[in-house]
């Protein structure tokens, strides 16, 4: 977990630099700062992460559901607070115990289960349901 942090941190470091970095020090007088400026930010990472990632590496109904899952769940407040508080001192940091609790973390199960029958792959199989991918018949393959 903390190989991403450090990693998100890297991809986000023109936005957020070091206090070092930073002129007025912004980031240590006010709490608040690097809060907003990853709400300011977040929105083109979680685009990254779900237009692509999601969309090329699981099915195309995982994508469409964790795209809108997320996204009216307040995607970029969850992350902001979770990197918020990972990069918290240590005695005030989030165990991984609480980790795994945070909502940033959990996606209800029945849910994910009703998305998996959600997604139709073209309009002659409107009526089915499958969570499978569909097949390329023969005759489709010698067309392309």
């Amino acid at each position: 977990m903390w190989a991403v942090a450090v990693c998100l941190w890297t991809l986000c470091f023109n936005a957020f630099p070091f206090p070092d970095y930073l002129k007025e020090k912004k980031l240590l007088q006010d709490e608040t700062y690097l809060y907003r400026q990853m709400k300011e930010f977040m929105h083109l990472v979680c685009d990254y992460l779900y237009f692509y990632v999601i969309y090329y590496y699981y099915y195309y109904y995982y994508y469409y559901y964790y795209y809108y899952y997320y996204y009216y769940r307040t995607l970029l407040v969850l992350v902001t607070d979770v990197l918020d508080k990972l990069f918290r001192q240590a005695d005030e940091r989030i165990s991984a115990k609480e980790l795994v609790n945070h909502p940033f973390c959990k996606v209800d199960s029945e849910k994910t289960q009703q998305s998996k029958y959600a997604y139709v792959f073209n309009s002659s199989d409107r009526n089915k349901t499958t969570t499978e991918r569909p097949q390329i018949s023969e005759d489709e393959k010698t067309e392309k």
